[in-house]
Order: structure tokens, then C-alpha cells, then sequence
């Protein structure tokens, strides 16, 4: 070693081996005990219902359009277990791939360094869903991977990511419509893929039968959008911890609401930044009111939010005007990978109350700083 030259970690090395070594864990696991921990049978069994010609929504556990049974086929084509190693490993590789996207909208010669940190204060809310193999991975990864092709003008590239984001959840409607208030390019682009999304499953399965999965499927969400069980971590979460519980109509007329102040604030921060906040401002809105308002958001549901969030907080903390921000947001997210199991044993539910509420103060400072910026500067006619 040169002693005259400082000595610098290898954050790029460490970066790596922060995401490598827990889906290599996680791929051992797997293959060692296929049936532990894992929602996948639920996938798997859609696919088998898919290609038999059977009802999708027969079950109470398949929440997707038929969309995802098709995408799925080619992880259900591999032997067992080794399908679901593969989706746990390309969920957790884009997932990884889009900290140090979002990164990289701010050029900086550190970016291995900011990279490493990102994931490790984030890496405890990504943890649980990428051991499970929940959809909620590469959904989340997929928006956010969205957001950055939004900020470069990649609007090609932000649709098919978007419309691949409703195969694999329809909550991510939320972001492309907001998109699309903004983003005029997006619109007549958008049409085209409306209609391509709509047919898509019409290539894979009979008229009659894709037609039936089509109709089954908007009743299926529609009965969903009113539960009531006190398992979720959305802001009836919160409300039915302090005993107050939402009623399921109520609680729609509240995700109403709150849609429409998301859609207002968006309307108008949008209008006060330019790239890359503004593409950085939507994934946040469009992610913390989907962890917020929907009324079946599990607590692995935040890694959602993860990528965002984590990103968010690094960057705030790493600029001296706004470190106090930053810092809060670091306890925010580290507040909800490590607090949950520590309370456990003196409140069960805290995790359903506790997620919401930081999700509202992450949001809710983004927006503070994004309206408290010098307002734009109209030129003169």
C-alpha cells in the first residue's frame, strides 16, 4: 500500500456483497426447506389454475390480475425448488439495481459509498419480502426503476415498467395515472399500452375463459378494497389499534379523499422542481399512498417504500442544510426493520399503527421541503 495515498473502503465491493450474501442465505434456505416462509405455493397454484382452465379468484389468497399467473409460467416451468430461487434472486437483483438508479440521479463521484449505505438503512424492509418471495419485491423495484426513466424522458421505457408493474400488483395504476397529470408525452403512449395490457392475456388462454379471469378479477379487488381485518398496516391499521376502526365504506371515502390531495400536492410540487425531483416527488407520493390507503397493505409491504425512503434520507443527510431531515428519516426507516420485533412482546400490533404513521412523517417532510423551495422563476413575455 502506497502510504502517501489515503486508504478509501472498497464501498462498490461492499455494496456487492451487502446484497449478495443475504439472497445467497436466502437461496441456501430455499433449497433446503422449499415450504418454509413463502407465499409462492400461491403463485404457483394460480399458474396451475391458469393453464387447467379454472377459476383464479376460487381461493381467498390470489389478489392479482390474471396478468400474473402469465408471467409467473416461466419461474413455475422450472423444477422445484429452483423457480422460486430465480425469483427471489431477479426480485432482489432489480431490487438492488434501483437503489443505485435513484442514486445516481444526483451524479457523484461517491455513489459506491451512498450505495452501500442506501442499502444497509434500507436492507431491513427489504429483508422479509425478498425471503418470502412476495410479488411486493420486484413490484416495488419496478416503480421505482419507473420513476428514474420518467426523470431521463425514457418514456417508452417508463410505460412498459409501469404496465408491467400492474401485471405484478394493479395498485401501480396509482403511479401511472399521477404520471400522466404531469408527463403529457405519457398520454397518447399510454392509450397504446392500455390497449396492449388489456389484450395481453387474451394471447395466452381461450376469449371465453380470459374473459371470465377478466370479470372475476374486478370483483375480487372490489371485495378486497372493503376489508376490515385487523392484519394490515394502512392507516385503518392505525385506527382500529386505537379501537376506532374505519367501516369499509368509510375507509374508501377516505382513500378517495387522500387520492385526491396526493393528486393536488403532486399537481402543484411538480410545478415548483425540476428533474430529477419531480420524478423522485411522484414515486414518493405514489408509494407512501399505497402503503398508507390500501386497505391490505402488509407490513413486507413496505419495501415498497424502501427504495425511496432510504434514498431520500441519505440524500438529505449528506447536504448540510438539510441533515436534520435526513437524520430523521434514517430513524424513520431504521425505526420500522428493528422496532417491530423489540416491542413485540409488550404490543403485538405495534408494526400495524407504527409503519403508517412514519410512512405520513417520511411523506410529510418531502413535501415540506419540496414547497418551502424558492418558488420558480416565470421569464417575461
Amino acid at each position: 500500500m502506497n502510504p502517501d495515498r489515503p486508504y478509501r473502503p472498497p464501498w462498490r465491493l461492499a455494496g456487492i456483497v451487502l446484497w449478495a450474501i443475504p439472497l445467497l442465505v436466502i437461496s441456501i434456505l430455499v433449497v433446503l426447506q422449499p415450504t418454509k416462509r413463502t407465499v409462492m405455493p400461491v403463485y404457483h397454484d394460480a399458474v396451475t389454475d391458469w393453464q387447467a382452465g379454472l377459476n383464479l379468484y376460487r381461493g381467498p389468497n390470489y389478489h392479482y390480475l390474471p396478468h400474473f399467473a402469465i408471467l409467473f409460467l416461466p419461474f413455475h416451468a422450472f423444477p422445484a425448488p429452483w423457480g422460486d430461487v430465480v425469483w427471489r434472486l431477479l426480485s432482489g437483483g432489480l431490487l438492488a439495481w434501483a437503489f443505485w438508479r435513484l442514486l445516481q440521479l444526483w451524479p457523484s463521484s461517491d455513489n459506491c459509498r451512498r450505495f452501500f449505505w442506501a442499502s444497509a438503512i434500507g436492507f431491513a424492509l427489504c429483508l422479509p419480502g425478498m425471503r418470502n418471495g412476495q410479488a411486493n419485491v420486484i413490484f416495488g423495484a419496478l416503480l421505482a426503476h419507473a420513476a428514474v426513466s420518467l426523470c431521463r424522458q425514457g418514456w417508452w421505457t417508463a410505460l412498459v415498467l409501469l404496465f408491467l408493474a400492474m401485471m405484478i400488483k394493479p395498485l401501480a395504476i396509482v403511479m401511472l395515472l399521477l404520471a400522466g397529470v404531469v408527463y403529457r408525452p405519457l398520454l397518447w403512449r399510454a392509450v397504446v399500452g392500455a390497449a396492449a395490457f388489456a389484450l395481453f392475456p387474451f394471447f395466452f388462454g381461450p376469449p371465453h375463459y380470459v374473459l371470465a379471469q377478466w370479470q372475476a378479477s374486478l370483483s375480487h379487488l372490489r371485495d378486497v378494497s372493503l376489508v376490515t381485518e385487523h392484519r394490515f398496516a394502512d392507516l385503518n391499521g392505525l385506527f382500529r389499534t386505537l379501537g376506532t376502526p374505519l367501516n369499509g365504506r368509510v375507509s374508501q371515502l377516505v382513500r378517495l379523499a387522500a387520492g385526491a390531495l396526493t393528486l393536488a400536492f403532486w399537481w402543484r410540487g411538480a410545478a415548483r422542481v425540476g428533474e430529477p425531483w419531480r420524478g423522485v416527488f411522484l414515486l414518493a407520493l405514489a408509494t407512501t399512498y399505497l402503503m398508507v390507503f390500501n386497505p391490505m397493505t402488509e407490513l413486507n409491504s413496505y419495501v415498497i417504500l424502501a427504495p425511496v425512503l432510504a434514498v431520500l434520507a441519505l440524500h438529505y443527510f449528506d447536504q448540510p442544510s438539510r441533515r436534520t431531515v435526513g437524520a430523521v428519516l434514517i430513524g424513520v426507516i431504521l425505526s420500522m426493520g428493528l422496532l417491530p420485533e423489540i416491542v413485540r412482546p409488550w404490543d403485538p400490533h405495534f408494526a400495524l399503527w407504527w409503519f403508517p404513521i412514519m410512512g405520513l412523517v417520511f411523506i410529510g417532510l418531502v413535501i415540506r421541503d419540496i414547497f418551502t423551495r424558492p418558488a420558480p422563476v416565470v421569464p417575461a413575455s
